[in-house]
């Protein structure tokens, strides 16, 4: 069971950022004065956040968590308290973003965008760096599996 639970946790992290890199690539090929091409690539992020990353990233946490069992190190809590973060910035911040994106696009004028527009985008890429930072650090931890431990205060005191 464990075997098939990890399996299945690197098959969803391996979705999940393969999504993230996509819908970047897709931001970065994309002329921002081709308003229908923008359009597209809006909905196929839109799309792909809904269906794709969401999902994959729910199942790596529930994989993760499922693996783990009870939590009882600290590089575990701090993964899990780091999953809830993520699903939460993602939930609150990033996927609003992106539909708001589409909602702003009829807007979108030769290059320069609307305010709203802007100020939509500016969000869905300030909270998506902010994802990807604490996705690196929660495997940073995984990796490493730092100790966290308190330092012991010892009284050398007579």
């Amino acid at each position: 069971m464990r075997y098939f639970l990890k399996i299945l946790h690197l098959i969803s992290l391996s979705i999940f950022f393969g999504s993230i890199a996509t819908f970047i690539f897709l931001g970065e090929i994309i002329p921002p004065d081709d308003l229908s091409a923008l359009r597209i690539s809006r909905e196929l992020v839109a799309s792909g956040t809904a269906y794709l990353t969401l999902p994959a990233l729910f199942a790596t946490g529930l994989t993760g968590v499922l693996m783990s069992g009870k939590p009882n190190t600290r590089w575990l809590w701090s993964k899990v308290i780091g999953f809830i973060l993520i699903a939460l910035n993602t939930i609150a911040f990033i996927y609003p973003a992106i539909e708001a994106s589409l909602l702003h696009i009829g807007t979108h004028t030769n290059g320069s965008g609307s305010d709203e527009f802007t100020a939509v985008m500016q969000q869905e890429a300030i909270f998506g760096g902010l994802n990807l930072l604490l996705i690196f650090s929660l495997i940073a931890i995984a990796t490493i599996k730092p100790s966290f431990k308190r330092k012991n205060k010892t009284n050398y005191a007579t």
